[in-house]
């Protein structure tokens, strides 16, 4: 597990997964969005059969797992079953956070917004939540999709099967939830990889100069340790 897992990435898998559980209850879940992927199926499924959003996710996400230890290696299915583990899990925790705007717009926007950037978090910290965005990672490895386009696209194709369900005016919201979501995860995935690129350049940067004040520091003492044998 220590080879798969470090602290920084597990604390952003977790932060990541509390965003989107909070994004599902408080915005979506309750506005009937069938936003897409495996979090739009889940949505679909509570409100047709009343099966908890936790265990939908979870189980529709199986062979998605399997099909990314495949091509993108065991470290990223292992960091996404903990991230969909800790989606799952928040969703029941956070199931009574139920702020229901009154406006379909407003929750489309912001529910958008709020999920993008759990799900960014998630994949800055090398995994994925499930679902969409799991399956936006694959493509991208595959075939080098920008990974916003991706999402959308995937997104876009479940929002329309709601619209057989919730009707055509929903499934437009959940479009429009759809595009907020990719751009925000586009946005922190792009943004975090200039920061973290920013750190590591700056450290490295202080590790040079440190390396070359202890060379000039040694070059001294040497000098001054042969002028002292020479003087006495």
């Amino acid at each position: 597990m220590k080879n798969y897992l470090r602290l920084n990435e597990f604390l952003l898998l977790t932060a990541g997964s509390v965003v989107i559980a909070v994004a599902i209850n408080m915005f979506i879940a309750n506005h009937d969005f069938a936003f897409g992927g495996i979090s739009g199926l889940s949505v679909i499924a509570n409100a047709l059969f009343a099966i908890p959003l936790g265990i939908t996710y979870w189980v529709l996400n199986v062979p998605l797992f399997l099909l990314s230890i495949k091509i993108k290696g065991l470290p990223f299915a292992v960091r996404s079953i903990i991230a969909t583990s800790e989606v799952s899990l928040f969703l029941f925790i956070t199931e009574t956070l139920q702020y229901v705007p009154s406006d379909d717009i407003l929750a489309a926007v912001f529910g958008g917004i709020l999920m993008g950037v759990g799900v960014g978090l998630v994949i800055c910290g090398g995994g994925s939540s499930g679902g969409t965005d799991m399956a936006a990672c694959i493509v991208k490895e595959r075939w080098n999709f920008p990974l916003w386009v991706s999402i959308f696209i995937i997104d876009g194709a479940v929002s329309t099967t709601g619209a057989a369900i919730f009707g055509f005016n929903k499934a437009l919201y959940s479009m429009i939830l759809v595009f907020f979501l990719a751009r925000s995860v586009e946005y922190v995935t792009q943004n975090f990889n200039k920061l973290r690129n920013n750190f590591l350049n700056i450290m490295a940067e202080r590790h040079s100069m440190r390396h070359e004040h202890n060379s000039v520091y040694s070059h001294i003492v040497n000098i001054l340790h042969h002028a002292t044998k020479w003087l006495f």
